[in-house]
């Protein structure tokens, strides 16, 4: 009997390690699968999107921050002339240019592309699905944006924030270029949204600031009207903590970590938070009562540190994002770092989102984009999306913005006091102080400034060292800070 009862005993345990196994091996199987499928259903092209496209008309500018201005579509047409270009048949040339060239050409009738972050050349050429095979050695360039002549389909022109220099890239007459797109363009373009340069708008090197014998205009484009309404928005947080919401919780957490749920410990903090975590804390998922979701996973056992090439992180960026159920059509990448740690090598991607072309900007993270993504050399170890920042409602009152005259005089004596901080060393006038100050001004561009549940167009303007956002209705500084800090 004794011997029955341990033959028995062995059979049960067999069939339960089996069983087991199989288990743990169809969960790696199921989410294996999910993790292919994401990644083909994955176009990077789709998650590097233009920030804003400037169409000079020679006596006026038009600045587009939406891929589609009266139901032209912008983004496609423009990418088109860029791949018709890329796919000439002649060898392309690329060549060191000048400040001086950059600003002549977007004076004249042109097309000027401006992205969210420095691209790499190869990377920028491979998204485009450029052979790489036909342009040889190019170095080490970033694009940061780019400029298309009207009148010339045989090259352009690139500028490198990365390290503030502009080259220019040549080739053969492209098959498809611009001159569609413009004319489309200026057939239905308003003056409402024109915008005129602040050298033409204060005349600065001739007469305001003659007297400084400055050399370079500043080319900064300044609205013209002030009859345009951009409404407020009230966020609507898509996930939400509470005993009647757990099921939700739970498909949250199943797409991360796969199918089932059983090797998961799951831990409640009262109504603030919920933790899922694998195993002795492998792999950590958070979710807080304000929308923010946390992924954290330790790196494997490293026996040698890998680099992981900039597209490879992205799309592996992407498939984490859309597992953990985050992604907007509207996301895009907005910011690429890498740091040197004891450990190895991170990688850091930060995602952004927009409403109507216009970016979000978070106060609360340290470069204003929503979500950011860590590897430690080839493995990613972070994922965080800050606040309920998915879906969202136009409130009822809309915001007529302010003119650029009446921001700059409502805010005249906080402009000159930082700028005196920032340049303490340059020698100016008290009367001159404000034109220096507006000659300084390297950026003027629309965001939407996350302040408690409620996102809020705003002028995001940099003088010098000092980044401020103001209320467009209002007037009113929300927020301002020095780089220096």
């Amino acid at each position: 009997m004794k011997e029955f009862l341990k033959s028995a005993l062995l059979l049960i345990l067999t069939c339960s390690t089996i069983a087991m196994s199989y288990l743990i091996f169809s969960e790696v199987n199921v989410s294996a699968s999910e993790a292919d499928e994401s990644s083909k259903n994955i176009d990077l092209i789709d998650y590097i999107r233009p920030q804003n496209y400037i169409f000079s008309f020679g006596d006026l500018f038009i600045k587009l921050y939406d891929d589609t201005y009266e139901n032209i579509d912008v983004r496609t047409d423009f990418e088109n002339a860029l791949i018709s270009f890329l796919s000439s048949p002649a060898e392309f040339l690329m060549a060191n240019s000048d400040e001086l060239a950059w600003q002549e050409a977007i004076q004249k009738k042109s097309i000027q592309v401006n992205y969210p972050l420095p691209i790499h050349i190869k990377d920028f050429l491979e998204l485009y699905h450029f052979n790489m095979k036909t342009i040889g050695d190019i170095g080490d360039i970033y694009v940061s944006s780019v400029v298309f002549l009207l009148n010339q389909d045989d090259y352009i022109y690139i500028y490198d924030e990365k390290s503030e220099n502009y080259h220019k890239l040549s080739g053969d007459t492209a098959s498809y270029w611009i001159s569609d797109l413009f004319d489309a363009v200026n057939e239905v373009k308003s003056n409402d949204d024109g915008y005129r340069t602040m050298e033409s708008r204060y005349n600065f090197l001739k007469a305001g600031l003659a007297s400084y014998d400055l050399k370079t205009p500043n080319l900064l484009l300044t609205p013209v009207s002030t009859d345009i309404t951009y409404p407020k928005y009230n966020i609507i947080k898509e996930i939400n903590i509470g005993d009647d919401n757990n099921d939700q919780l739970e498909r949250y957490a199943e797409a991360v970590f796969g199918k089932d749920l059983n090797y998961v410990k799951k831990s409640i903090y009262g109504d603030t938070s919920t933790i899922f975590m694998l195993g002795y804390g492998e792999k950590i998922f958070k979710i807080e009562k304000d929308g923010t979701l946390e992924y954290t996973a330790k790196p494997e056992e490293m026996t040698h540190k890998n680099d992981l090439d900039f597209l490879t992180g992205l799309e592996k960026s992407i498939e984490q994002i859309h597992k953990m159920g985050i992604p907007s059509d509207t996301m895009y990448l907005s910011g690429h770092s890498q740091i040197e740690t004891n450990e190895g090598l991170e990688n850091v991607y930060q995602f952004n989102y927009s409403k109507n072309g216009i970016p979000f900007y978070d106060p609360n993270t340290l470069t204003g984009s929503l979500i950011e993504v860590r590897f430690l050399n080839e493995y990613l170890i972070k994922v965080k999306k800050n606040g309920p920042i998915v879906t969202n409602e136009k409130l009822s009152n809309f915001q007529s913005v302010k003119s650029f005259k009446s921001i700059v005089e409502r805010n005249q004596i906080l402009f000159e006091h930082e700028f005196k901080k920032d340049r303490p060393n340059l020698n100016v006038k008290d009367e001159d102080l404000l034109q220096m100050a507006l000659h300084n001004m390297e950026i003027l561009s629309l965001k939407y400034y996350i302040k408690e549940e409620t996102l809020i167009p705003v002028w995001y303007v940099k003088i010098a060292k000092t980044n401020y956002f103001i209320d467009l209705s209002s007037g009113l500084v929300l927020n301002y800070y020095s780089d220096q800090e």
